[in-house]
Order: C-alpha cells, then structure tokens, then sequence
C-alpha cells in the first residue's frame, strides 16, 4: 500500500477462485473487457480448468496463453 493501492484480502477458503473474484470486481468498477494472461494447461491443471470454465460464465474475457489467444 505504499503507493495508495487498495489491497482486498479474501479468505482462503471462499466460494469464487481468485480469478473471478478478479473478474466480478473489474465489472463492478466497469471494465468490459479481461484478458486472462498464462492460463495455459502447463501449469496447474485445476487452475486452467477453472479459468476455461470462466470463459462461458465470463464471455467478454479472452484467454492468451504463450502470445496466441485461444478462446474469446
């Protein structure tokens, strides 16, 4: 917070994955479009199934993984 940024904390266990508690507070500020950056299938895999699952729930998001846009 050193430079007056705002820090939301959430408990650890909690209802939304902390992608879309990223994406439910973009579009309550007003933001209408989301890029979901590195949410490739390299990594975790419960991850990107969630931030896949986003992209139906979500359809104003675009998922870009190793510089190429995969869905949206």
């Amino acid at each position: 917070q050193a430079m007056d940024i705002p820090i939301h904390e959430f408990p650890v266990r909690k209802n939304y994955t902390d992608s879309e508690l990223a994406l439910k507070f973009g579009k309550e500020k007003g933001f209408e479009s989301f890029y979901l950056i590195g949410t490739g299938p390299r990594g975790e895999t419960d991850h990107f199934l969630g931030n896949l699952f986003l992209l139906f729930k979500y359809p104003e998001a675009v998922a870009v993984l190793e510089k190429e846009r995969i869905w949206g």
